[in-house]
């Protein structure tokens, strides 16, 4: 019975519990500039990595970021080219809130099983490192550009 009383008081001392990250599963692959399978490994820059949250979620995408071994940008379905539209795009962090009407990932305020993005790596696609964060506060809240590690949690990585 003490150890019921206990508890409560030390989570209340504490003012917070530790947020739990979403468990997810994803899957990759590499695409062509318009989401197609015939893509030209020997051209930097026309192809992209189309990732689909397969299970998990829905997870709200201004808790979402993506990091990679190269820089990226980040784009949607329904314009994958979108993604890497210069060089001023590209970023070693793009969060999936990214755009200027509105997020260009194009999967609304959510990313829900079997919903895609794509990523357009720095010259081609193939071995990319790529990993999926999500944080406990929206990115909206952060400081521009500055993401609280102590509430960010690797949620998803691969290699292309």
């Amino acid at each position: 019975m003490l150890i019921g009383a206990i508890t409560p008081f030390v989570m209340n001392l504490a003012g917070e519990t530790q947020a739990k990250a979403p468990t997810v599963s994803v899957d990759h692959r590499i695409t062509n500039s318009t989401g197609g399978t015939d893509y030209d490994t020997s051209t930097d820059g026309d192809n992209l990595v189309a990732v689909t949250l397969e299970s998990g979620g829905p997870l709200e995408i201004d808790q979402l970021y993506v990091t990679a071994s190269k820089e990226i940008d980040i784009g949607s379905a329904e314009d994958p080219g979108r993604a890497y539209e210069s060089e001023e795009s590209l970023s070693d962090r793009e969060a999936f809130t990214e755009g200027t009407d509105g997020p260009q990932i194009g999967i609304g305020e959510t990313w829900q099983a079997g919903e895609t993005i794509y990523l357009n790596p720095e010259g081609n696609a193939t071995d990319t490192d790529v990993s999926i964060y999500w944080t406990s506060k929206s990115l909206r809240a952060q400081e521009a550009g500055e993401v609280s590690p102590g509430d960010s949690y690797e949620i998803a990585s691969f290699e292309t």
